[in-house]
């Protein structure tokens, strides 16, 4: 007996659709928002692994780490449930979960765009015991600038654009109608069992797809665990970790007086910096400020000129005169 000589169970009718029959093929307007949920999935999960990549490059995370453990594993979990609900779909499985997915996807974005957009509010520092007033700073920063807002707005539309279409398209009610019509699925006459049987589910295709997505999430758990927070760049509460004293030059800081340049007999001297430096040295600090752009970063010039001479505790980084 050969396969052509078996007939399906009863109950299953292979015909073809009669006229007026509800449409068997995927609406258009569900394929492309599967499409976009499989699109944006692999990007995001491709901008987790280079963000990953770069944290374990350079071992810093910043200080807000719970900021980078809510975006890091917040986009790989949203990614792995965007793969699931656009795989459903495909599969005319339902659209529930690629609709809460997209839902979940906005309200990550929004908050994310407010917090930052709160964030840059805040910027605004108190410079008094910032030592460089003298050189033209004010007491006070008025915060972000016009060009910020704008930017960061900017930037939120159009993360926001993404989910907002596919939602769009996938709430379609074609797509509803298409989903509620599908047929029985056909059974598969198993070799082994000499009977007919349900389908396969499918499952390797969904354990293919978390795949990427469980490696990331445990990758991203050992890189944040790992990693140290990077320098506080706070102008107010750490100037003096930012701003020159961490220099190995440092300590030939002498409470504000002129430092000398070295001489020709010191292993530091180079001749083509010699005459800026003395210049610096006998208080001209635009010469000080030339000083600072040409000489190499980490020298002993470089400190000199940034210090105005070693006049300042803190480098000024060209801002002498």
């Amino acid at each position: 007996m050969t396969y052509a000589d078996h007939t399906p169970p009863p109950g299953y009718v292979a015909t073809a659709p009669a006229a007026g029959a509800p449409e068997t093929r995927m609406p258009g307007i569900g394929a492309a928002a599967a499409v976009l949920g499989f699109v944006e999935a692999g990007l995001a999960l491709g901008v987790v692994a280079y963000v990953l990549v770069m944290l374990a490059s350079f071992g810093g995370v910043g200080s807000d780490i719970a900021g980078a453990v809510v975006v890091l594993v917040g986009s790989i979990v949203l990614s792995g449930l965007l793969l699931l609900g656009s795989l459903f779909l495909v599969r005319r499985s339902g659209r529930r979960l690629l609709v809460g997915a997209t839902i979940a996807e906005g309200v990550l974005v929004l908050g994310l765009g407010i917090w930052a957009l709160a964030d840059s509010s805040t910027m605004a520092v108190s410079y008094a015991d910032y030592p460089y007033d003298d050189y033209g700073y004010s007491s006070t920063s008025s915060g972000p600038g016009a060009a910020v807002v704008v930017a960061l707005l900017t930037v939120l539309m159009v993360a926001l654009a993404l989910p907002v279409v596919r939602l769009a398209l996938v709430a379609q009610p074609a797509v509803g109608s298409w989903l509620r019509t599908r047929p029985p699925a056909a059974p598969v006459w198993s070799a082994e069992t000499q009977q007919w049987t349900a389908p396969r589910s499918g499952s390797g295709v969904v354990l293919a797809l978390l795949a990427p997505v469980a490696l990331l999430l445990v990758a991203t758990i050992v890189v944040l665990s790992t990693a140290e927070d990077s320098v506080d760049y706070g102008i107010a509460d750490g100037a003096a970790g930012v701003y020159g004293t961490d220099s190995e030059w440092s300590y030939l800081y002498d409470g504000g007086d002129p430092v000398a340049p070295p001489t020709s007999d010191d292993p530091e001297f180079e001749a083509r910096y010699d005459d800026d430096a003395q210049d610096c040295f006998g208080g001209d600090l635009g010469a000080c400020d030339d000083l600072y752009s040409e000489t190499e970063v980490g020298s002993l010039y470089e400190w000199l000129g940034s210090t105005c001479g070693g006049r300042e505790e803190f480098e000024t980084y060209g801002s002498c005169e």
